[in-house]
């Protein structure tokens, strides 16, 4: 591959130097890769160009190419114009702000984007870095999951945590196993932040790669997903308040994280996941149900002047009670919730009837199996509530004639359907405590495990008891409606110290 890349009729023919890292680096010898990695990002700002080889040309190549340069001409002003529309929106594809393109050239720029060397961890610091990146093609892929970390190095900021407290925070160094890699990046943020951000950082254990790694540590050898919480806006939420996190950096070593907080309450009940069932509407089915288990009064509001129903404690739970960027999402974001619900109602109602693709259960309909439930949600809400049976049932009118005159828009929907995905989606899993909470969190969670709310967490954290008493393994972070601004420190909870293994 690297003599195919090196012959290729576009590279430069006259006299030239070139730094090939799988040449230039003897990768055997651990001390010299140790001293070649840590002056990675010397290499690539002082050489003239950088050159990314990306393989041969197929028969999607000349559509991607098409894709890339009518995209890269469209000024940076018209931007904002440029409409967000699904894949399938043929309307998109006509718009005047948008360069005219077909499916085959979009499928042809997913084909090259789906290449090995887009998945690269160094692929960031070589073009950021490069002064002229000439991209062509490289099949090979980094495949030490140690690199995830130090291939990032050449970038970070030594006015930055984690580097700002201690400039040698991370250094790369290859006799260290990946376990023992990660734990010291893990230890090197915890210790310079002060906090347990990094907690959110941590993917659902059914992710997770590398093997006895502390449930604290990231594993950076996966894709991340969903994103963290906190990515939904900084500040948003103070679950713990300012409450103190006294560390003990020796134990980290061990494996071990110390912390400090309170048990909220065990996970009673949730949801099931859309790949949990052949049934597209089990989803919304385990959904329903859960919000109909919420008791009236719902937990910490008995004397507050504000009683949530029973579907605003719903879509607030499901958005993270966050709507573009503002938190707690506006009123109006009901209204939005009530049309989404009528238009996966509708969507089930004309599947039978349409080959459109549109049509199909991509957001998982609900179906007549709980139409009597979700109409018991709709008749159990107070009587002058923006989400009762009658209001629904006049929105359906509404919305139905609408659609037939060619004056409904679901433009907002697209809007709710974002802020849904970008709060897990159907990559987290609704569950209900013992005492009546919503919320959402890792797939992982079940029955059993337990809310915690730990000092300087900002979240809450889901927990999962051990043997040895006191010790918990993390499941992930969660959202839970009610307590995310430190309500429930006024409960006169019980503070423990436990242990994060």
């Amino acid at each position: 591959m690297l003599s195919t890349a090196i012959n290729m009729p576009l590279m430069p023919k006259i006299p030239t130097y070139y730094w090939i890292d799988a040449l230039c680096v003897d990768q055997s010898n651990i001390l010299e890769r140790n001293v070649q990695v840590a002056r990675m990002a010397d290499v690539f700002c002082k050489a003239s160009g950088v050159i990314v080889w990306l393989g041969r040309e197929d028969e999607f190549t000349a559509d991607a190419l098409e894709v890339i340069q009518k995209v890269s001409a469209i000024p940076e002003r018209d931007w904002p114009s440029v409409p967000y529309t699904s894949f399938y929106d043929s309307s998109a594809l006509d718009h005047p702000s948008k360069p005219r393109l077909s499916y085959k050239n979009w499928l042809g720029f997913i084909a090259l984007i789906n290449r090995p060397w887009f998945r690269r961890a160094w692929v960031v610091q070589e073009i950021t870095l490069g002064k002229s990146p000439i991209v062509k093609h490289r099949y090979s892929k980094s495949t030490d999951p140690r690199d995830k970390v130090y291939a990032l190095l050449g970038l970070a900021s030594p006015t930055m945590a984690p580097f700002r407290t201690n400039p040698a925070a991370i250094t790369p160094n290859y006799s260290m196993s990946v376990q023992q890699v990660y734990m010291a990046t893990a230890k090197a943020f915890l210790t310079d932040y002060r906090n347990l951000t990094l907690l959110s950082h941590v993917e659902d254990p059914s992710m997770r790669r590398i093997a006895d790694l502390p449930s604290w540590v990231p594993d950076y050898s996966v894709t991340l997903e969903p994103y963290p919480l906190p990515y939904r806006g900084k500040g948003h939420w103070t679950a713990s308040g300012n409450l103190p996190w006294h560390m003990n950096t020796f134990r980290m070593d061990d494996g071990l994280l110390d912390v400090q907080g309170y048990c909220l309450d065990h996970i009673d009940q949730t949801s099931i996941l859309s790949d949990e069932s052949s049934d597209p509407s089990a989803l919304w089915a385990s959904i329903v149900r859960l919000a109909l288990s919420l008791d009236l009064q719902y937990p910490g509001t008995k004397g507050s002047g504000y009683a949530p129903s029973r579907v605003e404690v719903l879509w607030r739970t499901l958005t993270t009670d966050t709507y573009a960027h503002t938190c707690p999402a506006p009123p109006e974001v009901g209204a939005l919730f009530i049309d989404y619900i009528l238009n996966l109602q509708i969507r089930h109602r004309l599947m039978p009837w349409s080959s459109n693709e549109e049509f199909q259960p991509h957001h998982s309909p609900l179906s007549e199996s709980i139409y009597p439930e979700w109409r018991t949600l709709l008749s159990l809400e107070p009587p002058r509530s923006a989400y009762s049976l009658n209001v629904y049932k006049k929105r359906l009118t509404k919305v139905v004639e609408d659609m037939f005159n060619g004056t409904y828009s679901p433009i907002g929907l697209a809007q709710l359907q974002h802020e849904i995905d970008q709060s897990g989606g159907r990559k987290r899993r609704l569950f209900k405590t013992r005492r009546g909470y919503l919320g959402t969190g890792s797939r992982s969670l079940k029955p059993g495990d337990e809310v915690w709310i730990l000092h300087k967490g900002g979240l809450p954290f889901v927990l999962r008891p051990q043997q040895r008493f006191g010790h918990y393994r993390l499941i992930g972070e969660a959202f839970v409606y009610g307590i995310m601004h430190g309500e429930a420190l006024g409960q006169g909870l019980t503070l423990h110290n436990i242990t994060l293994e």
